[in-house]
């Protein structure tokens, strides 16, 4: 009996460890939303969750609404091993917990061995499937009607912003692997900040809501890479 019982309290004390480092490692509000959430999703930053929940409402997908609801957590440097303490320490008492991570490219092969699968993306990081040169134009188009200022000076001034800013052998070919290795959300401030300074106005874009830039992209120039990482967040 005295056996039985010395078992019993060395399991709960056990279990208070463990407990006490979740809290530790992750927060109480963050063990409380995995707990209710059954999953945790994990990130670089929050404006990858931003442009995923605009690109899945331009595409009407299922998880639409559902992205910034999650049990998102960020991990700063697209670290997996950092993601992967945080997932263990709640699943060392959530046993049925789920995880995913998407993260801009690793350059690193999958591991079996993982305690969640990581997802990364082709190009350098999400920016790169929709922040280019015809996106900001079409941008500039929209914003002409509101400006005291003809659409075709508008247009003209972010072209000119392009140009000046965008090595010529980079910008005569969309194809070129400069649009998907080099990091397009640096690019696309440097543009707007210049822009800025061109039409007298505050900075009108940052990357922080550069998930705005989803609506000048059309449907069927989304990669369909993107509806795939969707997909996965929706059966995650």
């Amino acid at each position: 009996m005295a056996s039985s019982t010395s078992s019993r309290w060395s399991l709960l004390a056990s279990l208070i460890k463990n407990f006490k480092k979740a809290l530790t490692d992750i927060g109480w509000d963050k063990y409380y939303h995995a707990k209710l959430k059954k999953h945790c999703l994990f990130f670089e930053g929050k404006t990858d969750v931003l442009n995923l929940e605009a690109i899945a409402r331009k595409l009407k997908h299922p998880v639409t609404g559902k992205i910034e609801e999650a049990n998102t957590n960020l991990v700063d440097g697209n670290l997996p091993g950092d993601a992967f303490i945080k997932f263990n320490a709640i699943k060392s008492i959530e046993p049925d917990l789920k995880g995913l991570c998407i993260f801009d490219k690793l350059n690193r092969n999958t591991n079996t061995d993982d305690p969640i699968p990581v997802l990364q993306w082709k190009k350098r990081e999400l920016e790169n499937y929709f922040c280019n040169n015809i996106v900001l134009k079409r941008w500039a188009f929209s914003k002409s009607n509101t400006l005291e200022t003809s659409i075709n000076n508008y247009i003209n001034i972010m072209d000119k912003c392009i140009q000046d800013l965008t090595p010529p052998i980079y910008l005569n070919n969309p194809n070129d692997e400069w649009w998907n290795n080099e990091k397009p959300g640096d690019w696309a401030e440097t543009i707007f900040r210049e822009f800025s300074l061109r039409t007298h106005q505050p900075i009108v874009k940052r990357k922080g809501n550069f998930h705005e830039l989803v609506d000048f992209i059309k449907l069927n120039e989304i990669d369909p890479e993107i509806k795939e990482k969707l997909d996965a967040i929706l059966n995650s």
